[in-house]
């Protein structure tokens, strides 16, 4: 088939067909439940294209057709997804994944539309790529022209050239990329697939090799995708997205060693769960409101509790970007919510403490340092904001910036609190913020001209 009887569409794709009927590779369950750091493999996709900008999905079942039906059902009622979903049941599905597309052909309303399976982990960036694909073919392959890639026997190989698939199978002699999980497609590629089935070649592979022309690819080799064929790989798949939930430019000391190995635990749990991540932040505000009252007391068993309130409060600090992640949700309205609630939970903390040691000591200067204090927590935050406005760039993450970071000073206070000198902590605390807010007055200017 010729590339000028393809439909071309300038619209980015809206419309995606997700394959969902493989088996668990060591369970009696199928693949499509699987869970890779607290999440199904079926929620991974269908997240993925949700943030890629997909917002109608034809899933076709298969294997256990009716508990995964349950399951895609789940997560199309739940809170935080919110994109159109039907299904298309296939009984004979281990007839062949081209077989099984063509099944979902009468759902397609699209000029063009995207073909995966919940058996790859694909980063969202690859999606989008494909979203906004514009082609004249009737497809175009995610490949991965990684020579260093391993292998596997049962995986689509194509010869590229000049960007295109010129050749493509699973038993190419010669070959120097994979395919990765994802394609563009028209409904021409489906009456080439029924062409196919009625010829019984009913796999993906010999409907692709049946085009006449070569196939234009998108390259995903420095992306980071992942095939589940195993148990092993998905062992390895949830290391991987643990890992991404590190924000190592942006965290202090305390939370990349200790605070992020916690939160990224109940994290995994949290994402399983209908909670929204800015339901996860105002949580963690509630908690530090009781936090501060029982901080506000002079009563050492009281701020101790108070302490560890705190510490569950910045846990779930640290779970709503977490969670977000894994669930491919970030939104600027969720950073920005996260900063500002942050800056009143420093605040209260050390009005509460303030107000306590004040009831012990009713003098001035105990106000005046309290507020010092608060305005130096306050002025680490704004003078790194203002720092990337105006030279767009982020101040340099040296060791004295991250001494300024936010997880440093409620350690401070933690432990202050705990050892019965919260006030002191505070103070200490606040100090310390000053001497790095005047450390980057110093030196921001030859920061910016050394970058």
């Amino acid at each position: 088939m010729s590339h000028t009887s393809a439909h071309s569409s300038q619209q980015p794709c809206r419309e995606a067909i997700v394959l969902a009927v493989q088996q668990h590779p060591s369970q009696p369950t199928p693949l499509a439940l699987a869970k890779v750091a607290g999440l199904s493999l079926a929620q991974h996709c269908l997240y993925r294209l949700q943030a890629a900008g997909i917002n109608r999905c034809t899933v076709v079942l298969g294997n256990h057709a009716s508990q995964v039906r349950r399951h895609f059902e789940h997560i199309a009622r739940s809170t935080t997804y919110g994109c159109h979903m039907q299904f298309v049941n296939v009984s004979d599905w281990q007839k062949g994944d081209g077989y099984s597309i063509l099944q979902a052909k009468k759902t397609i309303k699209s000029p063009c539309f995207l073909i995966t399976s919940i058996q790859y982990l694909l980063p969202v960036e690859l999606i989008q790529k494909m979203v906004t694909h514009h082609s004249s073919a009737p497809v175009c392959i995610a490949v991965d022209s990684d020579a260093a890639s391993p292998d596997e026997t049962d995986l689509l190989k194509l010869q590229l050239q000049d960007h295109q698939a010129v050749a493509l199978g699973c038993k190419l002699p010669q070959w120097n990329g994979r395919y990765a999980g994802l394609m563009y497609a028209t409904p021409a590629l489906l009456c080439t697939m029924e062409t196919c089935c009625q010829q019984h070649q009913y796999s993906l592979a010999e409907a692709l090799t049946a085009q006449q022309s070569p196939i234009p690819t998108v390259d995903a080799a420095k992306l980071p995708w992942q095939r589940i064929c195993n148990y092993a790989d998905i062992k390895k798949a949830q290391r991987h997205l643990l890992a991404q939930l590190n924000k190592n430019k942006q965290d202090g000391f305390f939370s990349q060693y200790i605070g992020r190995f916690v939160s990224s635990t109940l994290s995994v749990r949290l994402a399983s769960t209908g909670l929204t991540p800015n339901q996860i932040t105002c949580m963690g505000f509630v908690v530090i409101l009781l936090a501060a009252l029982l901080l506000a007391t002079h009563s050492y068993p009281l701020q101790a509790l108070g302490a560890l309130v705190v510490v569950l409060a910045c846990i779930l600090d640290g779970c709503d970007g977490e969670v977000a992640r894994l669930r491919c949700q970030q939104t600027p309205y969720g950073a920005w919510l996260d900063t500002v609630l942050d800056r009143y939970a420093d605040s209260l903390l050390t009005l509460a403490i303030t107000w306590a040691s004040f009831q012990h000591t009713p003098q001035a200067w105990i106000w005046l340092a309290g507020s010092s204090s608060a305005l130096g927590f306050l002025l680490t935050s704004y003078t790194k904001k203002e720092y990337q406005l105006r030279h767009a760039h982020p101040y340099p993450h040296t060791t004295m910036a991250r001494l300024g970071q936010r997880d440093i000073r409620i350690a401070c206070m933690v432990t202050g609190a705990l050892l019965g000198f919260p006030f002191a902590a505070v103070i200490a605390a606040g100090v310390l913020s000053h001497v790095v807010v005047l450390w980057i007055l110093l030196t921001g200017n030859f920061s910016a001209q050394a970058t």
